[in-house]
């Protein structure tokens, strides 16, 4: 799927992206920290009750960014639940606002005859 965001938006989607890994790196590192101290020596243990917490706190296995596509599907699931028109009313004014060059037909586009 592609998308497109102004400038502000992008920058700020790609800072929280960036910001929710070094979250969850934290986050593991504290739980791999506690799972040390809570079986010292049993590495076993120590996996096992990391790996349990990871799945109860809902942190992933393996870390990674959110992908872009993510975020834009997580945006289109809150605008499905509104009504068709306002939906199709504010998009027209995000483009009336957003775009800064009016669109063009593609040239092959022009020589086409109803």
């Amino acid at each position: 799927m592609s998308f497109y965001l102004p400038g502000n938006l992008a920058g700020l989607a790609e800072d929280l992206r960036a910001r929710a890994v070094h979250e969850v790196i934290a986050a593991r590192d504290e739980l791999r920290l506690e799972a040390q101290q809570r079986f010292p020596g049993d590495e076993n243990l120590q996996a096992a009750w990391f790996s349990a917490q990871l799945t109860h706190r809902g942190l992933p296995v393996s870390v990674r960014r959110v992908p872009r596509g993510a975020i834009a599907r997580m945006a289109i699931d809150r605008w499905v639940r509104r009504p068709v028109n306002q939906v199709a009313t504010e998009a027209v004014a995000y483009a009336a606002d957003t775009h800064q060059q009016i669109h063009r037909a593609r040239r092959d586009m022009r020589k086409l005859r109803s």
